[in-house]
């Protein structure tokens, strides 16, 4: 799956309002430490975009996040959504994972 997969199966359950810049760095900044985050700052909207889109690989934000990761994070993210959102989730997610289900969706 790559990146731009991910966005397109979550962006329609848990990406609010905004533009698709402003949901991936919310995604990248739901799986950070909070000494992490300010990594954020050196990455502009249009490359937010850009990630979203796929005309640009996340490799090199991401391997400036890997020593950064936080897994808790993500999941606390995931859960705030409530649970027909998890759901919603699942069901897109199952081709991919087939073990997934609301007690592991965020995680």
């Amino acid at each position: 799956m790559t990146f731009k997969d991910f966005v397109e199966l979550t962006r329609p359950v848990i990406g609010g309002r905004g533009g698709v810049q402003k949901y991936v760095r919310s995604l990248f900044d739901a799986i950070l430490t909070d000494d992490g985050r300010d990594i954020l700052d050196d990455y502009s909207d249009s490359s937010y975009k850009a990630y979203a889109n796929g005309t640009t690989q996340i490799t090199e934000i991401a391997k400036a996040m890997s020593p950064h990761l936080d897994q808790v994070e993500f999941a606390s993210f995931i859960f705030e959504f409530g649970e027909s959102a998890q759901l919603e989730l699942c069901e897109r997610f199952k081709p991919y994972l087939p073990e997934i289900n609301a007690r592991n969706v965020g995680g």
